[in-house]
């Protein structure tokens, strides 16, 4: 098997785990995305590989990184890492709203106010760094 074919792949594989966990179809997908339905079946099937644009735009709808459609998932990737997805769509909250929002623990102990606004400044550079790539 050939990289590009094995890059194809990943992507299939991953549109594939992305559209269950939305309960979306492909057709659901590429009416939403105003994308043909062949163009969408193509990728799913591993025959074609999307531009980095359809990448991005893939990523937003599912609400994920780039990262969880082009690159191999394994059983080792954090589950929490959906959830930190989410936390971090919210950070357009101001801290103390956040703090209000959500509590922070860490091995089952609440986090001090100092600390949590540490994991949210933590949080903002990472989204800060995820738009610059």
């Amino acid at each position: 098997m050939t990289s590009v074919q094995f890059l194809k792949e990943i992507m299939a594989n991953n549109l594939k785990k992305q559209l269950k966990r939305k309960g979306k179809t492909q057709t659901m997908m590429a009416k939403d995305l105003n994308i043909p339905e062949t163009t969408v079946s193509n990728w799913i099937k591993g025959k074609t590989y999307p531009r980095p644009d359809k990448i991005q735009l893939m990523a937003d709808y599912f609400g994920v990184n780039r990262t969880q459609l082009t690159e191999e998932l394994t059983k080792e990737t954090p589950a929490q890492y959906n959830a930190e997805q989410e936390f971090v769509k919210d950070l357009e909250l101001s801290d103390d709203e956040l703090l209000e929002k959500f509590t922070l623990k860490l091995d089952g102990k609440e986090l001090s106010d100092k600390e949590a606004k540490g994991v949210i400044a933590y949080l903002r550079s990472l989204r800060q760094v995820d738009q610059d790539n």
